[in-house]
């Protein structure tokens, strides 16, 4: 009945009533996953592949774009007054990828 006249329905206001339910019966059969990444194997394959054929600055790139989870955007736009020094010995450095002022 809901299907035939969906101005009655729960989700009146919903204009795809359809739709709408195909979606949720959709999220719930297959729920939203990560993808595990990639296994530091091929990552070091593939950055000595690029060392190799003389893109060294490429492979450093992609060095750096996967363990600081940086897109490629990113990873370009960085400068050397967006690498924050520690405050003590011993601490990571950081990496300020959003500055208020360039």
């Amino acid at each position: 009945w809901v299907w035939h006249h969906p101005d009655h329905s729960k989700k009146a206001g919903h204009k795809l009533l359809r739709t709408y339910k195909a979606l949720q019966g959709w999220t719930k059969l297959a729920p939203a996953t990560t993808r595990p990444p990639m296994p530091l194997v091929f990552l070091t394959l593939i950055i000595d592949a690029l060392c190799r054929n003389g893109s060294a600055d490429t492979g450093l790139a992609v060095l750096l774009m996967f363990f600081a989870y940086l897109r490629p955007g990113e990873a370009t736009r960085l400068c050397e007054s967006d690498i924050v020094k520690p405050a003590f010995t011993g601490q990571p450095f950081a990496i300020n990828l959003h500055p208020s002022a360039k």
